[in-house]
This record gives structure tokens, C-alpha cells and sequence, in this order.
């Protein structure tokens, strides 16, 4: 099952009843206002590719790093400074920052191995 939000101007993915989509695997809100991310969306365990680029998110969304089915990422073109040490846990194997201004790049990209020691690809 997949869900498409993107080209919708919104700024939040809060729903009523907020997140009643368990057997969803795909979720792509490109190209939005998005500046964060509801807490429920760690319960989204089937989810399997999340594409959340073009978008306003200021922070990592640590609510992924829990998503055991995960396999891709795309984060790219938001507001994101820094990576959270809770990207450790993150098993995706695809994960995309291009467009980012992590500040703490060269730090993350010293300890990848110790941070995120299943990804394939990390793009920054």
C-alpha cells in the first residue's frame, strides 16, 4: 500500500485519528511545507521507503530510526543541521541528505560505520 501526499503545500502530516495506515509501505510527501513529523509515525512498521524531500524538516525524524522494514530514505532538499546519534538504529539501506546543510558532517561521515552500519547509500 502506498500513500502519495506530495505538491500539497502542507505543513504537517498530523491526520485525524493520526496515522491508521499499518500496512503501509511507501509514503512520499515531496514537495511540501513539512517542518515535522507526527511521533506516531514510528508505528508505521511496514513501512518500507519514505520519501520526504523538497520539504521544511529542521531535525533528523528520529520516529524512523525504530522502522525495523525500512529500506530507503529520502530526506533530501529540507532544513536538517545535524544527525542525531539515534541514526544508529536506522536499518535502511538507502539514505539520502543531498541539499542539507549538516553541520556535523564531517563527524557523521567519520563514525559512519559506527552510526549506520547497514547502509549501502548515503547520499550528502
Amino acid at each position: 500500500k502506498t500513500k502519495i501526499l506530495s505538491s500539497n503545500s502542507f505543513f504537517s502530516l498530523y491526520t485525524p485519528g493520526d496515522w491508521q495506515f499499518e500496512k503501509l509501505e511507501a509514503l512520499a510527501a515531496t514537495h511540501n511545507r513539512i517542518n515535522g513529523l507526527p511521533p506516531s509515525l514510528n508505528q508505521l512498521h511496514s513501512l518500507k521507503n519514505i520519501q520526504l524531500a523538497h520539504n521544511a524538516i529542521p531535525v533528523f525524524p528520529i520516529q524512523l530510526c525504530g522502522l525495523k522494514n525500512l529500506d530507503s530514505v529520502d530526506l533530501s532538499y529540507n532544513k536538517i543541521t545535524e544527525v542525531p546519534d539515534q541514526v544508529k538504529d536506522l536499518r535502511a539501506i538507502e539514505l539520502n541528505l543531498n541539499g542539507n546543510q549538516v553541520g556535523s558532517t564531517s563527524c557523521f561521515q567519520c563514525h559512519l560505520g559506527y552510526f549506520i552500519p547497514s547502509q549501502d547509500f548515503i547520499y550528502m
